[in-house]
């Protein structure tokens, strides 16, 4: 998505012969349609396939998507406290917290 925004910025700043903000409608999505549809397609033609190899695969990238999904979750979330701190201490950081 970083692309994306960056295509988006490209294009407003340097339009051409456009209005600035189409033309970073556009580029951001020509960004996108090109950095996803080849992904899209081969994981699609895979799945439509019934060869070991193919499935092998697909079943390698969905744990790896699994794992940076959860990955993430627990980098934002960070790890359970066991009580929140005193209201209105700003010395504490924020978490999430279980009763």
């Amino acid at each position: 998505m970083v692309v994306q925004f960056v295509a988006f910025l490209g294009a407003y700043r340097d339009p051409g012969n456009l209005n600035p903000w189409a033309a970073a409608l556009l580029g951001a999505l020509l960004t996108s349609r090109v950095t996803f549809v080849l992904c899209f397609l081969i994981i699609f033609l895979c799945a439509l396939t019934s060869s070991v190899p193919h499935r092998l695969a697909l079943t390698g990238i969905t744990a790896a998507v699994v794992g940076v999904i959860a990955n993430l979750a627990l980098y934002f979330c960070g790890p359970p406290k066991a009580e929140p701190p005193a209201r209105g201490d700003p010395t504490q950081d924020q978490g999430v917290y279980f009763a």
